[in-house]
């Protein structure tokens, strides 16, 4: 009888993830969340923004995040998985199907943050007292063929905050939202996304609310 072990290197990071979401119109939401860990020490995070509100909105939303989540986990490169969900979204029907991606990918080893977007609004990166906006100008999929994430590289330290949002949030201002998340850096990354719809609720006008979503995550010493 033959003994085989299998020995994986332990990261030195994990992630505290929290999220929250609202939806405009009934129960379902035209935003998607998918948090997933590879085999490769890496946490990703996505959220996948539908066009307009209701049921189309969240098809088209659950279709570009759970189709993305599936092809990385799969083993898939980002722009490979990026490029299979703009031929689906582009293919699905005769009528004009959109969705924003929105996604970090942290190395859990050395805390290497790739963002990619496609047609995503700004994400944040939050050390001690400090906002890092990370804005690129992209193409949502399912609008032409070919298209590519713009991409951005950071290196997260300890207790740093990534935050991704869909534009429900990120459009009603920035004042606002600049000053609630700095304030609630010290929180736990689930009390802190729901207060940042709470707010985000507040604000909004009732008669143009749209889909919300956000995640927080702190990275943190692997115990």
């Amino acid at each position: 009888m033959k003994l085989c072990f299998l020995f994986f290197e332990r990261p030195n990071y994990s992630l505290c993830v929290g999220f929250a979401q609202h939806s405009a119109q009934g129960h379902l939401c035209g935003d998607t969340v998918k948090i997933l860990n590879d085999s490769k020490g890496h946490s990703i995070l996505i959220i996948s923004d539908g066009m307009g509100k209701g049921s189309r909105a969240a098809l088209d939303g659950a279709m570009g995040a759970g189709l993305l989540s599936k092809l990385l986990g799969a083993g898939f490169g980002f722009d490979s998985a990026l490029k299979t969900v703009n031929s689906a979204l582009l293919i699905k029907s005769n009528d004009e199907s959109l969705a924003t991606l929105d996604v970090a990918n942290i190395d859990l080893f050395t805390g290497k943050c790739e963002i990619y977007k496609a047609g995503a609004p700004a994400s944040f990166i939050i050390r001690n007292e400090s906002l890092i906006r990370c804005e690129l100008a992209s193409m949502p999929a399912g609008i032409l063929r070919g298209i590519e994430f713009a991409k951005r590289t950071a290196v997260l330290k300890l207790n740093d905050l990534i935050v991704l949002m869909s534009d429900g949030i990120s459009e009603l201002g920035d004042e606002w939202l600049s000053d609630l998340l700095l304030n609630t850096r010290s929180l736990e990354p689930q009390r802190a996304a729901e207060l940042v719809v709470e707010e985000a609720i507040k604000i909004a006008d009732e008669k143009t609310i749209d889909d919300m979503s956000i995640i927080i995550a702190r990275l943190e010493r692997n115990g």
